[in-house]
């Protein structure tokens, strides 16, 4: 999972030779940089003691787009493995893995076999599989 893309996969080999194949996959609607979605100056905050004047940081609307996602990836990825005792290889960006962590109900952290901070999401499969073999 990254910022735009996931990819729900299932091993049909083994640990040490996976062969793996997309159960889900899910993009991100059109997400244009941050600097294309803001408009206008930034905000302004008043100091009522002494009526001096401050910027305020306008939000990254691209990052939070980003953010909104993988929060849904992380939704959709606990309710596939509810009910059943399979095993989860999480494999994220850094930030994309916080996001994740931070989503995650206990009952399925317990499920997390591994988590490895790699962007996968253009790779083709075999060269997932050849990835998660080697590290």
């Amino acid at each position: 999972c990254d910022g735009s893309r996931a990819k729900l996969l299932t091993n049909r080999g083994r640990p040490d030779a996976p062969v793996l194949e997309v159960v889900e996959a899910w993009e991100a609607p059109d997400n244009p940089p941050g600097r294309a979605q803001g408009s206008g100056p930034p905000g302004r905050v008043f100091q009522s003691a002494d009526g001096r004047r401050s910027a305020v940081e306008a939000p990254d609307l691209h990052e939070a787009a980003e953010r909104r996602f993988v929060q849904e990836a992380a939704d959709r990825l606990v309710a596939a493995l509810k009910g059943g005792s399979a095993r989860a290889v999480v494999v994220a960006p850094p930030r994309a893995l916080a996001v994740l962590r931070a989503r995650m109900d206990p009952d399925w952290t317990g499920r997390v076999a591994v988590e490895i901070d790699k962007d996968l999401t253009r790779h083709s499969l075999p060269d997932m599989a050849r990835i998660l073999a080697a590290g």
